[in-house]
């Protein structure tokens, strides 16, 4: 048996989006984007006072 590799799990931070997007563009590659290439990472949510 070979020694087992080493596995670390963190939640995923703003700084993951493009790789994850990328990720899931690499597993289906016949599926439509999803998320049209953002101005910022995510829609930014406006409330009555901003």
């Amino acid at each position: 048996m070979s020694a087992a590799t080493p596995v670390t799990v963190r939640p995923a931070t703003e700084t993951d989006l493009p790789a994850l997007l990328a990720l899931y563009g690499e597993l289906n590659p016949d599926d439509a984007p999803w998320w049209p290439k953002p101005t910022a990472p995510w829609p930014v949510r406006r409330t009555a006072s901003s």
